[in-house]
């Protein structure tokens, strides 16, 4: 039987109302729609209308959801890393961990520019890093990751030369002539490692180095090599300086060694048979703070020295600060024994110095060149000096010496004990704290 028109008309408002109350379920349930289940038959409520017997209603299509697969993304494998453990293989190129080389030196000669190379736990020959440019050489593993020559009498445990960017962390030099030789480099840095059991100089940064940072590292036992050095008739242990700036004479053709852009950071130097800290004349452009010096039973003339010769840099721009200086003792008859001494111009500040044979601070500015920079000594803590705590030989001619609010002899020890701390050393970094918090 055919519809009347208003029967018709009731159809399309039935299908309307079923469209809109099913649209209303799906704004309600948010996403129940887009889930990963099926839309449930229940979430659309069926409309009663009053149809007669007879007339047909439409009902709406259900509705489908199509729902994706994640995608997941497997990153390539690194290619910037070089692997090494004892043991490895040397036929690989040692770019997975799966087939890491066995030779550091074999990773060194392979790696290009910005690769990083992980060392395994080992003790290994001398490490020679020759005409590269920006690597990094890391220790892998918390285990040691030693490198020897075997002898104090040959070689470097680790020598960088002709290098540029130059990264070194984590590793250990020892029972080399020297331990690790920075030379003709620039932008080294070596942190994190420890040098111990030394034949002569622990760290060395040479033969017109620049930016050369040095930090972090634990130096000691120095000078352990035997016999007597033959041009100076000194014994190799008076050769035994903890970090080492410069060359002691001239290079070929009259040229000066003008390493330059030290910074020397955060290291403990202990134990050593020189210097702790030698700037050598024509040396330029550094800084030395933060460091821990103790137990120096120096041959020559302090824990930390600067510019002794004749062939100075003009203002050579030399900071000591904030480091802590104790137990600096003589080994003989033309040793000193300072906490610091200076010989070319330079700023001193914010030291705690304590336990010297000889003065806490010389300034020997009659060695000076007169042709620029000055000497500042300023608030710095010397206790228990053997001599006098601040001495200063300064000639008429010499360049200008500035001593500002340092605290000496009896007031010194006052403030020194009135510190925290069960150790002197613990008691010289409140101090050296309470110092810096002053500025």
């Amino acid at each position: 039987m055919p519809q009347t028109r208003s029967q018709a008309k009731r159809a399309r408002l039935v299908v309307i109302a079923g469209w809109l109350m099913l649209g209303a379920a799906l704004v309600v349930a948010g996403t129940v729609a887009l889930a990963d289940d099926p839309p449930n038959d229940d979430s659309a409520t069926a409309v009663e209308a009053d149809i007669e017997p007879g007339s047909t209603t439409v009902e709406p299509e259900p509705t489908t959801t199509t729902t994706k697969e994640p995608t997941t993304t497997t990153a390539p494998p690194r290619t910037d890393q070089i692997f090494v453990v004892p043991g490895g293989d040397p036929s690989s190129d040692g770019r997975s961990a799966e087939r890491p080389i066995p030779s550091p030196q074999q990773a060194v000669d392979l790696a290009q520019p910005g690769d990083t190379i992980l060392i395994g736990a080992g003790t290994y020959p001398p490490l020679v890093i020759d005409s590269k440019s920006d690597l990094t050489v890391l220790a892998w593993g918390a285990e040691p990751v030693a490198f020897t020559s075997g002898t104090y009498d040959a070689d470097s445990a680790i020598r960088v030369s002709n290098s540029s960017d130059i990264a070194i962390s984590g590793l250990t030099a020892f029972h080399s002539l020297w331990g690790v030789t920075i030379e003709a480099s620039d932008g080294v840095v070596l942190e994190n490692s420890t040098v111990y059991d030394i034949g002569q100089e622990a760290v060395a940064a040479r033969l017109n180095s620049t930016n050369v940072t040095i930090r972090s590292n634990s130096i000691s036992d120095t000078g352990n090599r035997e016999g007597i050095h033959e041009p100076s008739g000194f014994a190799f242990s008076s050769f035994g300086e903890g970090i080492y700036l410069g060359t002691g004479g001239v290079l070929a053709d009259g040229v000066l060694d003008e390493t330059s852009g030290v910074e020397i950071l955060g290291n403990t130097i202990s134990f050593t048979s020189a210097e702790a800290i030698d700037v050598k004349p024509s040396v330029h452009d550094v800084v030395v703070r933060g460091n821990t010096v103790h137990d120096i039973a120096t041959a020559n003339s302090g824990a930390i020295v600067v510019g002794i010769g004749t062939r100075l840099y003009p203002d050579p721009n030399v900071v000591i600060e904030g480091n802590v200086i104790s137990a600096v003792t003589t080994t003989s008859p033309w040793s000193d024994a300072n906490g610091i001494r200076i010989s070319a111009p330079a700023i001193v500040r914010h030291n705690v110095i304590w336990d010297t044979d000889h003065s806490g601070i010389f300034v020997d500015a009659d060695l000076m060149s007169a042709n620029g920079g000055q000497v500042v000594v300023e608030r710095n803590v010397i206790v228990d000096s053997r001599y006098e705590p601040l001495r200063v030989l300064s000639p008429i001619d010499g360049i200008p010496v500035t001593l500002l609010d340092n605290t000496l002899g009896d007031e010194a020890a006052v403030l020194f004990e009135a510190q925290p701390g069960a150790t002197p050393i613990e008691k010289a970094a409140a101090l050296l704290e309470s110092l810096e918090s002053v500025d």
